[in-house]
Formats: C-alpha cells, sequence, structure tokens
C-alpha cells in the first residue's frame, strides 16, 4: 500500500511539473504568476563535485528541480523514467531550453560515477 500512495504522489508531482513545463514553453507564463502579481521562488546555489551552480546559471531555460537518490529502489526509477517519457514528447527545439538538475537527499552514498549515469 504504500509503494501505491508513493507512486501517486510522484505522478501527481510529474504531472504538475509537466503542466508547468507546457505552459512555460507555450510562452503563456503569465499563467503561473502568483495572484499577488509577486514572483516566486530565487536563486539558489549548490555545490557539485568539481563546482558550484546557481540557479541563475540556467537563466531562460526551464529547470525541472529532482529530490531523490541513486539507490532508490522503487518511486525514483518510476518517477525519472515518466520524465523522460514526458522530454520525448518535446521536440529537439524545446528539450534544447530544459535543464534537469538531480539533487541528492543521500549525497554520503551519491558519489562520483553514479551521479553521472
Amino acid at each position: 500500500m504504500k509503494k501505491y500512495a508513493l507512486l501517486l504522489i510522484a505522478l501527481i508531482v510529474l504531472g504538475g511539473v509537466l503542466v508547468v513545463a507546457q505552459t512555460i514553453l507555450s510562452g503563456d507564463i503569465k499563467q503561473l504568476m502568483p495572484v499577488s502579481g509577486q514572483s516566486f521562488g530565487g536563486d539558489f546555489t549548490l555545490q557539485a563535485e568539481d563546482k558550484t551552480i546557481k540557479l541563475s546559471d540556467y537563466k531562460g531555460k526551464m529547470v525541472l528541480v529532482y529530490f531523490g537518490y541513486t539507490s532508490c529502489p522503487d518511486v525514483c526509477p518510476t518517477s525519472l523514467a515518466m520524465l523522460g517519457a514526458g522530454l520525448k514528447r518535446l521536440s529537439d527545439e524545446e528539450v534544447a531550453q530544459v535543464q534537469g538538475i538531480f539533487i541528492s537527499v543521500d549525497p554520503e552514498r551519491d558519489q562520483g560515477e553514479k551521479l553521472t549515469k
């Protein structure tokens, strides 16, 4: 039962990501503005293996941030496969506008070659 609940949550999150992606790629970004009219989010910095990256490094691209870990046995591979399937539905031009960022929730085990696959 727990697996199905996690899968359902992953599907809901993926659906939301795909709706946002489609809205951004269609150029109708104003639909995503909060009612207050103020933008949301903000820049952040992440330490990668060999460099520091900032969200602002990908200005002009749609950034998909995924939180997971490489030894995740069920939900992570399923949701990543779903993200991959969603990307396959985009044209090459649209895919070029998307940048994925994988953020590990298990940095002790997720190092080196595991993360570059």
